[in-house]
């Protein structure tokens, strides 16, 4: 919303947490006094570092913004075990099934557990991530020990990077990027992979997603393939 003055104040909500943004700060008062004549008790908290639904908003660098998760990526890397840092999240060999020997039971746990939490980072803070977290997540019922060990440098990656997040900069004109592409078939029941990210000016993705394809692509070249697979 714009004030008289043309000053923008951003209200974010989720469920019953807020987040204001202002650049004047008669508006964070008049939004807080606001607040108080409709609830009771309200909880605030000010300053140009702010967390918010467990991402730390840091507003210093202005007019850039880093979003960070320290907290949550030191409670994944706390307790998952992995020491040797990693320069990538994954090689080339991520989508690489083959008939290795499954996991136990409590290594199935551990697995199901950590693809969970890495979900969770790589959604809000590390989109880098979300190629190899979204391959993993389609192993969770069928882990075996290649697909422990992927998970494994995915998390010695985010230990060696675990101070990055994400940097939003709008620049001097507001853009639209959007960079969208798919790898053909690399799954192994045919099915191609699909990456998208879009970004609001010269950088910060306000939108990530990388997911497996619902549907096998009907062409001649899919066909043949698949047949010449299962003939070796």
């Amino acid at each position: 919303m714009t004030g008289a003055d043309g000053i923008q104040t951003t209200v974010v909500l989720h469920v019953d947490d807020l987040m204001i943004t202002s650049a004047n700060q008669a508006h964070l008062e008049s939004f807080k006094q606001y607040m108080r004549t409709i609830y009771k008790e309200i909880s605030i908290k000010q300053g140009k570092i702010i967390d918010y639904l467990g991402m730390t908003f840091d507003f210093t660098c202005n007019p850039k913004l880093s979003v960070t998760m320290g907290h949550c990526t030191e409670d994944i890397l706390s307790d998952c075990g992995v020491t040797e840092p990693k320069q990538t999240p994954a090689t080339s060999g991520l989508f690489d099934v083959r008939d290795a020997p499954k996991a136990s039971a409590s290594e199935r746990k551990w697995f199901h557990s950590y693809v969970a939490k890495m979900l969770y980072l790589a959604k809000r803070v590390r989109p880098e991530c979300l190629t190899a977290v979204a391959f993993l997540s389609t192993r969770v019922h069928e882990c075996d020990i290649d697909d422990l060990a992927k998970l494994r440098r995915l998390l010695g990656y985010v230990l060696g990077t675990r101070d990055r997040g994400i940097v939003f900069d709008i620049g001097d004109e507001i853009r639209v990027h959007a960079y969208i592409d798919a790898a053909y078939g690399v799954h192994t029941d045919f099915r191609s992979h699909t990456g998208c990210v879009v970004v609001l000016g010269n950088a910060g993705p306000i939108h990530c997603k990388s997911k497996k394809q619902r549907i096998v692509t009907k062409s001649s070249m899919a066909y043949l393939t698949r047949q010449a697979l299962l003939c070796t």
